[in-house]
């Protein structure tokens, strides 16, 4: 082809880059290809003239100031680079402000990995990836992906580069286009970390949050909003609403009377009775709008909440004026927490008189016992929901620290935006509380020795056989029985019998470790419980106890022996099986003799 032929056929593919360049701004990087085409005829042709010894800069710099490429590869708003030998040797003006540089010597020469941070976001070294994409486009011919760069002044920039790959001059050249899309990522990364904290919120609401579609059917919800309904999210999803309703005519009238003003732009806030997927009900406070009034196609969004207790509330607090002179102790603030007035029942629980409170807050009565963080929640459970109630240590006017039930309620104004007062109701559980763990100690502990009794044995062994199982660890026990203890008894008398007992366990108790449970299991039997024990370790541990317990006299009595069976859990073995083998195997040592150890048979 003759020079001038070159010269028509750059001029018209650069003509082309112009139409699209000018028509089509988005498709600048098609376009780039047409203009690496370009370049690479017209430099092409040069390179031929001017002798492969020539640099790429010198090239263009040859070529007239009016010619399209040479202006596009200069003037262009995006960032345009080559890329030889893995590293830059041209790039043009709007590269070079990209990167915050003066002038373009400072990238020529560099690799990307020079102007790029140690790693890409995704974690690979920029180093390798680079290399990497370089790689896709020489295969391929070309490659499009997203950047991370570094302006000169260490801040990171995001760009989308187009590589495509051209020969020049015989020579292998990676025609590079970068586009600045910092802006689009920055907003990308907000909106995304917009959603994640609205979607936060939506998650960890303590009230039902549903969204509906037009038929009032239901398309997502929040986790309350599911464990308020008692349904499972399966059945949730798309159920229509009037199944939520305990009364038909409710749905019926929520939709004459709130869709109308939701379609309008306003919201709609009412009460109703609810029933839950068992058939339970419940009220429920309701609270809608549209999604987006301008495209109510994007459906409604409900907020749930049940107030079935603050309705309890209420009606206890309109109670309260009649029953002020209960026996639980009533205090009244202002919304300032000031005390305004306290009851009989507060001055004797507290031992403070109504002279030494009126006027104090109730910070009079802290224990100490809770921090701030306690107190702060509920005040916060109180502006949110308008009462608490729940356990609390408060102090008497002697210093004495005691527990009380409390129920605190807020009263508000006919508005229901102003708060009027505190209305809090407590009454003394420390009898309770005493008689709760007297309770449990005798659910749990044998009241003669003080070891756990049969019952709280049998949990705790079945607590250890389960931990046993879960760890893949050994578990043994251990049935200990007196010898001859009904002779003691007979002969001795059974308050001696009962010395002996509690002799017999606190010397067990001496050869046993932390960890180790020793029960009354019945009349002098005991059964040790040996959690992470073999039945060669349970062994030795029983003849420890055996010698420990028979190696002193007990008083009245002198010296006694006991027997013991020791067995080992097997892997298939139910906590009846292991206490009747170790039984057995006790009952092996009584007929050997008795005052000696045997082990339980194996079950292979």
């Amino acid at each position: 082809m003759t020079g001038v032929r070159w010269w028509l056929a750059v001029c018209g593919i650069g003509a082309l880059f112009v139409v699209l360049l000018y028509t089509r701004p988005l498709s600048g990087f098609a376009a780039a290809g047409t203009l690496a085409l370009g370049v690479l005829l017209f430099l092409r042709q040069h390179w031929h003239s001017a002798g492969r010894g020539q640099g790429v800069t010198a090239l263009l710099a040859a070529v007239p100031e009016d010619d399209p490429y040479r202006r596009l590869f200069e003037q262009s708003a995006d960032g345009i680079l080559l890329l030889a030998d893995d590293r830059f040797i041209d790039c043009n003006a709007a590269a070079v402000a990209l990167l915050g540089y003066t002038d373009k010597s400072e990238i020529v020469g560099l690799e990307p990995a020079s102007l790029s941070p140690a790693r890409q976001p995704d974690g690979r070294a920029s180093a390798e990836k680079a290399e990497a994409m370089i790689r896709i486009a020489r295969v391929g011919g070309t490659n499009r992906f997203e950047w991370q760069h570094l302006r000169s002044d260490g801040h990171a920039v995001w760009v989308e580069v187009l590589l495509t790959r051209i020969v020049l001059g015989g020579r292998p050249v990676i025609h590079t286009v970068w586009r600045d899309i910092d802006a689009r990522k920055r907003t990308e990364e907000e909106a995304a970390r917009a959603h994640d904290y609205l979607q936060s919120i939506l998650d960890n609401s303590p009230v039902g949050i549903v969204f509906l579609n037009g038929e009032r059917r239901i398309e997502r919800f929040n986790p309350a909003f599911q464990k308020l309904s008692g349904y499972p999210a399966s059945e949730l999803q798309g159920l229509s609403t009037d199944a939520l309703y305990a009364h038909p005519e409710e749905f019926q009238r929520v939709g004459e009377e709130a869709y109308p003003e939701l379609r309008r732009g306003g919201d709609f806030a009412t009460s109703v009775t609810l029933k839950r997927a068992d058939g339970s009900e419940f009220t429920a406070a309701l609270f809608g709008r549209a999604v987006n009034p301008e495209a109510l196609s994007e459906g409604f969004i409900w907020v749930i909440q049940d107030i079935s207790e603050y309705e309890r509330l209420e009606a206890d607090q309109r109670l309260l004026a009649r029953v002020f002179e209960s026996s639980q102790a009533i205090m009244i603030t202002d919304a300032d927490e000031i005390i305004e007035r306290v009851n009989s029942a507060f001055t004797r629980i507290t031992g403070y008189t109504a002279e030494q409170v009126v006027g104090r807050t109730p910070r009079i009565l802290k224990s100490g016992r809770h921090g701030t963080a306690f107190y702060a929640g509920i005040f916060q459970t109180l502006k949110q929901e308008g009462h608490w109630e729940g356990e609390v240590w408060n102090r008497r006017a002697n210093g004495e620290v005691f527990p009380v039930w409390e129920t605190i309620s807020r009263v508000q104004d006919e508005s229901g935006e102003v708060t009027e007062h505190y209305i809090a109701l407590f009454r003394d559980i420390s009898e309770q509380k005493r008689l709760e763990a007297e309770l449990e100690y005798q659910a749990t502990f044998d009241r003669l020795t003080g070891a756990y009794n049969r019952q709280g044995t049998e949990a705790y062994l079945e607590r250890e056989l389960e931990r046993s199982r879960r760890h893949g660890h050994a578990m043994s026990v251990a049935m200990l029985d007196v010898d001859h203890f009904k002779e003691v008894n007979d002969r001795y008398g059974h308050d001696v019998g009962d010395r002996v007992l509690k002799g017999v366990i606190r010397r067990t108790l001496e050869r046993v470790r932390e960890t180790d449970l020793v029960g009354r299991w019945g009349g002098e039997e005991f059964l040790l419980v040996l959690p992470e024990t073999d039945l060669e370790a349970a062994a030795r541990l029983a003849e420890r106890v055996r010698n420990t317990v028979g190696g002193e006299a007990y008083e009245g009595v002198g010296r006694i022996s006991v027997s013991l069976g020791v067995a080992e859990l097997a892997p298939a073995g139910t906590v009846e099986a292991l206490v009747k083998r170790a039984d057995d195997a006790l009952y092996r040592a009584k007929e050997r003799g008795r005052d000696r150890v045997e082990r339980a048979r194996s079950l292979s």
